[in-house]
């Protein structure tokens, strides 16, 4: 088992480096600007005020609110947030609100409307949501 490279680490590396490693350009390219920002202390992920640090990152170009979401509901243990662009839930919300169609896509905020009412604990309900009613269980939910 090996460790995840620090932020500093992350941040002295050439992107071409990080592409070698079968990231592409553009993702490689933002996660250096991205480590750059938290080796250097402007942005503190483990803080009190997460949200001052998720405004600094989404500046960042490739960096948009699922990633946030993510970045706050399994890196920062932020249970109240739900990455809503995730495909996952825009296909359960989708199946749900479609009466079963296995095609049907929600969107961004139909997700977060569906998960409203589970707040402050919107991310657990979603992950909840996903393990349980994911899949071919959903049309049945549904049904």
């Amino acid at each position: 088992m090996r460790d995840s490279p620090t932020a500093a680490v992350l941040a002295a590396q050439a992107p071409a480096l990080l592409e070698s490693m079968d990231l592409s350009a553009g993702r490689a390219v933002t996660l250096v600007r991205a480590a750059r920002e938290v080796a250097s202390g402007r942005v503190d992920l483990y803080d009190g005020d997460h949200e001052r640090g998720w405004r600094r990152l989404g500046a960042i170009r490739g960096i948009g609110s699922w990633t946030l979401q993510m970045l706050a509901l399994t890196g920062q243990g932020r249970l109240d947030q739900l990455p809503c662009g995730d495909v996952g839930y825009l296909k359960f919300v989708g199946r749900l609100q479609g009466g079963g169609d296995p095609w049907a896509r929600a969107t961004e905020d139909e997700v977060a409307e569906f998960f409203a009412p589970y707040a402050p604990w919107a991310g657990l309900a979603g992950l909840h949501a996903l393990r349980v009613g994911g899949g071919s269980a959903a049309t049945r939910v549904a049904a």
